[in-house]
């Protein structure tokens, strides 16, 4: 297997500190059909080449379940400048410890009641609620702000994800090839690489940064 397509599945592969529900087949690149795959359950890498991974045959159809409507090439000089635009934030505080980073611990000996502050075991003594997000320059992108491509809007994780495959493949065009309903999958192409993209879920407080569509229709009012 080439190199590049090996960085693209490590790229993609759910790794095992953000494995919040113990889907461990995620965490190791998989098989199906002749090619291979890896997915963090939020966006899914395909690599036109058959390898020695386990094959999940039965368990890919979502995969492959799609036809070609579209053929829209999103340069990556549009999605650099996209991702400048997402605000950046901490992750909200800790549930358990409300952010102050130490919980009470008390027990009762001989009708005397001890008690003693500790780190709190959740969130390890950070405070902060981990929202197994990737981050940018040390904080986490804002969760209810993303990127418009089409009628769906992308999260900074999975914009990311696309410039990251670009540099590995050294090509300078993600092509859009699939895209229906709000919140179905969408597919991007590079090359002969898929990946295949989950939006953020529908929600009023949504919001977008940025219209990779507005690019494209004041490009094509440009060559009019």
């Amino acid at each position: 297997m080439k190199d590049q397509y090996q960085q693209l599945l490590d790229l993609f592969k759910l790794k095992e500190e953000n494995d919040k529900y113990g889907r461990t087949w995620m965490q190791s690149p998989f098989s199906f059909q002749d090619k291979t795959a890896a997915t963090n359950a939020y966006s899914v890498v395909i690599i036109p080449e058959k390898s020695e991974y386990q094959n999940l045959d039965s368990t890919t159809y979502f995969f492959s379940d799609y036809s070609q409507n579209l053929w829209i090439d999103i340069p990556l000089r549009w999605l650099r400048e996209a991702i400048k635009k997402i605000p950046i934030g901490f992750p909200p505080a800790c549930e358990a410890c409300e952010g102050l980073k130490t919980v009470n611990y008390h027990f009762q000996y001989e009708y005397k009641v001890f008690e003693e502050k500790k780190e709190c075991p959740i969130c390890e003594g950070s405070g902060r609620k981990d929202r197994y997000q990737r981050t940018y320059h040390g904080k986490a992108f804002s969760e209810n702000v993303g990127v418009k491509i089409g009628s769906h809007i992308f999260s900074g994780d999975r914009i990311i994800e696309l410039i990251e495959s670009c540099k590995i493949l050294n090509i300078n065009t993600v092509t859009m090839v699939y895209q229906t309903k709000r919140y179905k999958k969408t597919v991007f192409k590079i090359n002969e690489v898929e990946i295949l993209c989950m939006p953020i879920p529908p929600d009023d407080d949504i919001t977008f940064c940025d219209d990779l569509g507005q690019y494209l229709r004041d490009e094509l009012k440009e060559e009019k």
